[in-house]
């Protein structure tokens, strides 16, 4: 039997369980870690951080709205970090340590687990992180053209 309970309510749990050197498993919502991470459907087990975390680790933190998000890191400025879905193109830059909860080991996707870091994990969210910034570039140059061709056969 499983429940549906609210994260606010689960935090306090899942940090008493990661500092007891445990693991959490659960299933993610949303969509921005689509293809890799299915919302509603795949499981994650978490971990407690070691910091500094790694490149294109996925950690899961807590937003200053209160929000929890499960993102990827793509980089460090400023001594913070800077995460990214992978099915996202905007950067969400400043998360500090103290907000991170705790930091993805393992996934399950299509029946099949996957460790969430190591050498085939970081080839592939390098080449994401690649195609991202390339799909960004196709999809502004589609929309310019596609307002380009609405102005000519409004004509």
């Amino acid at each position: 039997m499983s429940k549906m309970v609210s994260m606010d309510a689960m935090i306090p749990l899942i940090k008493e369980k990661l500092n007891e050197d445990g693991k959490v498993i659960f299933t993610p919502k949303g969509t921005s870690m689509l293809p890799t991470i299915v919302g509603e459907v795949d499981t994650v087990s978490l971990v407690k951080p070691k910091f500094p975390l790694a490149k294109y680790s996925i950690p899961l933190y807590r937003r200053d709205d209160g929000s929890f998000v499960l993102h990827r890191v793509i980089g460090r400025k400023n001594g913070c970090y800077v995460m990214r879905g992978d099915n996202q193109f905007v950067k969400e830059k400043g998360i500090r340590e103290d907000q991170i909860v705790g930091v993805v080991q393992t996934y399950v996707h299509d029946g099949e687990a996957h460790l969430a870091y190591g050498p085939d994990n970081y080839t592939y969210a390098k080449k994401l992180n690649r195609k991202i910034g390339r799909k960004r570039i196709y999809l502004g140059i589609r929309r310019r053209l596609g307002k380009i061709k609405r102005k000519i056969l409004r004509k």
